[in-house]
């Protein structure tokens, strides 16, 4: 602390300011004015020991703070608003693969496609055993049907991570892409060896037995989806409409009504039901 520049202000100043950031940082959450006065602090103390905390601890805190918030933001469709969060996540921690494969994302969704994938491919760069990039990277590959890039990326992932369910049943995804049903059955396999509460998996696997012509397998696939989760919509009109194919229609109906109880507005499902009661009716 001796080395503190007492012109501006001295030891008492910088504390002040420290603890200033402190309540800025945990208890107002206001990370950018956070940011802004420990940055002041670091320029004023020259021992080593502070700014290497404020860097290495408190900025990398702030940093993650937004990309999360980006994250976040990508998930409920505010993709311009999470490009500046991973702005300032980036101009404090430059070194983070995170939220460069955030932008990826970001542009891919605004349709800059070109974009994305150069982000992207830094973002591989940067951090190149960090699973959620590489992740997000045979997300990108995917989207811009580049399946023999995605491929090759989520086999890299099972690589070095084989324990994540996650890279097996985005492997698998790409090949139900491709119309590869038995390699993508045995990816998904994979996938609930590892995670048997995956219920996307399970689902998937119905998916599978249904364009492969086993209707029987594939109601027990979405059943089991279902068992785990039991607003999992998407397993219930698959059960719904492979019940139709069956000529299992009461049951079907039933299936339908379901859905009505968790999304009572979905003009999808009532369409299928007023069919569903026609065809009931003529029997």
């Amino acid at each position: 602390y001796e080395s503190i520049d007492a012109s501006r202000g001295g030891l008492d100043y910088s504390l002040y300011n420290f603890k200033k950031g402190y309540l800025y940082l945990y208890y107002f959450k206001d990370y950018q004015a956070s940011f802004e006065m420990y940055n002041s602090i670091k320029q004023q103390i020259y021992t080593n020991s502070i700014a290497d905390y404020i860097k290495t601890d408190i900025f990398k805190r702030i940093s993650i703070y937004y990309c999360k918030a980006g994250f976040i933001l990508i998930l409920n469709n505010k993709y311009e608003e999470a490009l500046d969060n991973f702005t300032c996540s980036l101009k404090i921690d430059p070194n983070n693969g995170l939220p460069y494969i955030g932008m990826a994302i970001s542009y891919l969704k605004l349709g800059v496609k070109d974009k994305a994938l150069e982000l992207g491919i830094e973002a591989k760069r940067i951090a190149l055993q960090d699973l959620n990039v590489l992740i997000n990277l045979g997300y990108i590959y995917t989207y811009l049907n580049m399946f023999d890039e995605a491929i090759q990326e989520y086999k890299y992932c099972i690589s070095i991570f084989p324990r994540d369910a996650r890279s097996y049943y985005n492997l698998s995804y790409v090949y139900i892409m491709k119309g590869e049903w038995d390699l993508a059955l045995k990816y998904l396999q994979k996938a609930i060896t590892l995670k048997p509460r995956f219920k996307e998996a399970y689902n998937n696997i119905g998916y599978i037995y249904w364009h492969k012509g086993n209707f029987y397998d594939a109601i027990l696939f979405f059943k089991k989806a279902i068992e785990l989760k039991q607003d999992f919509l998407p397993s219930r009109f698959n059960l719904a409409m492979a019940l139709v194919v069956m000529g299992r229609y009461t049951e079907a109906r039933e299936e339908l009504y379901n859905i009505l109880k968790y999304d009572p507005n979905n003009e999808t499902v009532k369409l299928n039901i007023k069919e569903i009661e026609r065809i009931i009716s003529q029997q």
